[in-house]
């Protein structure tokens, strides 16, 4: 999952990783500091 929100950000997808983060998938992030981070 990480892999994944980081190709969006270097693609400047930004708005989409954070769907991705506000979605069902971004759940799996139990670390919170990593959620914040990618934020």
């Amino acid at each position: 999952l990480l892999v994944y929100i980081s190709i969006l950000e270097e693609q400047g997808k930004y708005t989409t990783a954070l769907e991705v983060l506000s979605g069902k998938l971004g759940s799996l992030l139990v670390i919170e500091v990593d959620r914040l981070k990618l934020q």
